[in-house]
C-alpha cells in the first residue's frame, strides 16, 4: 500500500508507511502546506509536510474505518 495515492480528509496525499502493530496507516500530503516539526526538545527545527493518521478501524475496532474501506475498494 506505500505509495498508493489518495484523497484524504479533503487533501491530496500518499501513503509512506502501514502501521500493523497499531491498525494505522501514514498518509502524507502532497500539497505544499508545510507543518513543523520538532526535535527531541520541543524547538521548532524544520518544515515537512503534514502527516496524518488514518486508523484501518472505526472507533469501536469492530469494522474497517470509512475511510480504510474508500482506499482498499478503490478501482
Amino acid at each position: 500500500m506505500i505509495g498508493v495515492r489518495l484523497r484524504y480528509d479533503g487533501k491530496d496525499c500518499t501513503v509512506i508507511e502501514v502501521l500493523e502493530d497499531r491498525l494505522e496507516i501514514i498518509v502524507e500530503a502532497d500539497n505544499p502546506s508545510l507543518a513543523i516539526q520538532a526535535d527531541a526538545y520541543g524547538n521548532a527545527r524544520r518544515e515537512i509536510r503534514a502527516l496524518y493518521n488514518m486508523p484501518m478501524l472505526n472507533e469501536t475496532g469492530d469494522e474497517l474505518h470509512p475511510c480504510f474501506l474508500r482506499l482498499v475498494n478503490r478501482k
